[in-house]
């Protein structure tokens, strides 16, 4: 009897992704799911690699979303002489749309037409008109087709490249180098940003809204006046909102607007008046005609005494804001410092200088901490009074700290001790403030040696992180505070990290997906995963030429509430990150290689069969699988890449399409070595994508010689 004849059974490794760019370590320690090049994709919480879904402009109205989206609706009808932008009214249902563009089809007379911005439901049928001079185009629904996967694609990015097109930069101009972004931030649910005017000395506040986009809240160009006042007996509730008559320098007197009264010292009866400052509507005629100084006035409220010249609120040009939002008294405000001026705090209304009385009022940073603004420079940290961010006076508990050097960040570390602390960092050591005023306010130096670069500090749940000299490192904390861990994350990519250490311009975090975010000023940025205080990997993104950023913001606030993230560009472009599936319009070309491993048949030739790769899609995803053997060898063969995901024409292939939807994509390869690297890259408009895990079929054949 002949033996029963056995086929042999190709051997199956499968591993999932998980690591990250893996550079400085031996290659022959790497496990199977780290990346050696790779570019445009993001390690992701619940495991595997994420196409990086790309950014988009930013304005606050409602096109924002809809291009973001790529919503539109359809139908095919007879065609009109009519073009893109046109207003669109069916003439029976009273719907309403903007026609974005017209597309032949293979019938005769009919185009098929996309729409945005629909209110109501047109019919099948009814005449819709097309609002354009000078005549109006009329045009019979045929019907609404189902785009095909291929189709939607299309149609979608379509529509956001027209929608796109109408969203301005902040100031409501076009994009310009010489006006970058400065800095940005949240404020009771509305966006702001904070870009450079053309003078290179200057800058503006603008704010977006759903209805008007960007607006400007404070113009050099006509801004708001501050002037002291030595004393003041009556009620500055009673002052404000009020009018003054004013004499000037040149004989004249001029009607001022009291916008706020800042009481910064005294109790406001006699004997003992209130001292501080009084913010203006303007206050600076045409000719800078000046108010005189020095005398004593009749106001509303009472007698006030103004020393010294009105001086105009104005922003300034600067690389070094710092931004936070938080509460010193009863309401949260926004607190800014720009280390070319004082401080200033903004409401939402009024943009209010902070003076400290220091010799050189140029802060650094800013903090709220306990209830007190915490303000840095050189290495100086100052706190105001309780409650009063206008207070410095240390009779009333403001107080002075010296850092070990130059204060490069401060930041409210988490944890579950009510009591808190402030971390304070330099470039080459963390110290931590306890307490809850200056009456036990104490300052204990935690690392040295392990410092910060500014702009680089974030919390991550109960971590903090920042990008020091060394690579960027966690602070984790214990429950009470009372231990501290400094840890290094990237030691594996410093290679990759240290020629960008000294042109990162800013950081944000992304709390949905556990990701802290690095910027650079070469158009790069790192995304690193850290998943309840354990590293998941770090990958680098390339933005396309002439994007680069200046700074970021956004991401959760110090509730821990989640927010969107923005980062500005060098031309003035605010854009939204992580939606959308472009760079603003440019294709999101990614990939990834994995590092070259043997799995479980090191020191063996095999026979490559297939790789099957399993993940996710969030929409139409389009991405293409290839292998290389033995390093890529040239006196190797090396197998064909296959395409997979939206294709609709190719065979054995897997459509990811829809969201949410999940598969494995059998790729065909053929191909003799010990090892292998699969890559995984996506070249066109594609949806964000998640590769999770490969298997690898292979037969072996003989022991390497």
């Amino acid at each position: 009897m002949r033996p029963e004849l056995k086929l042999r059974q190709p051997t199956v490794d499968r591993f999932a992704l998980a690591g990250g760019l893996e550079l400085d370590s031996p290659p022959s320690s790497r496990k199977p799911g780290v990346v050696h090049d790779g570019v445009n994709f993001e390690p992701l919480p619940s495991g595997g690699y994420g196409r990086f879904p790309g950014y988009f402009r930013w304005s606050g109205g409602q096109r924002v979303q809809e291009a973001i989206d790529g919503r539109y609706q359809v139908f095919e009808g007879t065609k009109n002489t009519g073009s893109g932008g046109a207003p669109v009214v069916g003439m029976t249902s009273g719907a309403t749309a903007f026609m974005v563009v017209e597309y032949p089809t293979t019938a005769a007379g009919v185009s098929r037409y996309i729409l945005v911005q629909v209110v109501g439901s047109f019919t099948a049928g009814e005449y819709v008109a097309f609002a354009q001079a000078p005549t109006t185009p009329i045009t019979t629904i045929l019907r609404f087709p189902t785009p095909t996967v291929l189709e939607d694609s299309q149609y979608r990015e379509t529509v956001s490249s027209v929608l796109r097109a109408q969203i301005a930069s902040p100031g409501g101009g076009p994009a310009n180098a010489t006006m970058p972004m400065l800095g940005g931030f949240t404020y009771e649910g509305q966006v702001y940003a904070v870009r450079a005017m053309g003078d290179g000395t200057t800058a503006f506040l603008a704010r977006s809204d759903s209805t008007r986009g960007w607006s400007t809240v404070s113009n050099p160009n006509g801004p708001n006046c501050e002037v002291f006042f030595t004393g003041f007996v009556g009620s500055p509730a009673a002052l404000t909102d009020a009018f003054m008559e004013v004499p000037t320098a040149s004989g004249g007197r001029m009607s001022v607007e009291v916008l706020r009264v800042m009481v910064e010292s005294g109790t406001g009866v006699s004997g003992d008046p209130y001292k501080g400052r009084v913010i203006t509507r303007f206050g600076v005629d045409a000719n800078a005609d000046g108010m005189v100084m020095g005398t004593t006035l009749p106001g509303p409220a009472g007698q006030i005494t103004l020393k010294g010249r009105i001086t105009p609120i104005v922003l300034p040009h600067s690389d070094a804001y710092e931004i936070t939002v938080g509460v010193v008294g009863v309401d949260p405000c926004v607190y800014i410092a720009t280390g070319k001026s004082t401080a200033f705090q903004f409401d939402g209304e009024l943009l209010i200088p902070i003076h400290t009385g220091a010799e050189v009022d140029q802060p650094t940073h800013v903090a709220v901490f306990q209830n007190h603004l915490f303000l840095a420079q050189g290495n100086s940290v100052q706190n105001s009074s309780l409650g009063e961010p206008f207070v410095w006076s240390a009779v009333t508990g403001a107080a002075e700290f010296r850092a070990g050097g130059n204060v490069t960040g401060l930041i409210v570390m988490p944890g579950n001790d009510s009591a808190g602390a402030l971390g304070v960092t330099t470039s080459a050591s963390h110290s931590v403030l306890y307490g809850t005023s200056s009456a036990d306010f104490k300052l204990v130096a935690l690392a040295q040696g392990a410092g910060a670069r500014a702009r680089t500090l974030a919390t991550l749940g109960l971590n903090t992180l920042a990008l020091s000299s060394s690579g960027i490192t966690t602070l984790a904390a214990s429950q009470n505070y009372g231990n501290f861990a400094s840890a290094s994350l990237t030691a594996n990519l410093n290679s990759w990290l240290q020629p960008r250490i000294g042109k990162v311009v800013g950081c944000c975090v992304s709390a949905a997906k556990s990701q802290y975010l690095l910027f650079f000023s070469t158009g790069e940025a790192l995304v690193l995963g850290l998943v309840n205080g354990k590293f998941i990997g770090a990958l680098p993104l390339k933005f396309p030429a002439g994007d680069v950023p200046t700074c970021a913001w956004g991401g959760q606030d110090d509730n821990g509430v989640l927010q969107p993230m923005f980062v500005g560009m060098s031309d003035g472009r605010v854009v939204q990150l992580g939606v959308g599936r472009t760079y603003d319009g440019n294709p999101v070309g990614g990939y990834f290689e994995l590092n070259f491993n043997a799995g479980r048949m090191a020191g063996v030739r095999r026979t490559l069969k297939r790789l099957i790769v399993e993940g996710s899609a969030s929409g139409n995803a389009s991405f293409t699988v290839t292998a290389r053997v033995d390093q890529g060898s040239a006196g190797v063969a090396q197998p064909a890449g296959e395409s997979t995901g939206m294709t609709e024409t190719v065979t054995d292939t897997v459509v990811w399409s829809g969201t949410g939807a999940a598969g494995e994509a059998p790729i065909r390869v053929d191909g003799t070595g010990e090892s292998v690297a699969v890559r995984v890259s996506s070249t066109g408009i594609s949806d964000p994508f998640a590769i999770t895990s490969i298997a690898i079929h292979h037969l072996p054949r003989r022991l390497a010689r």
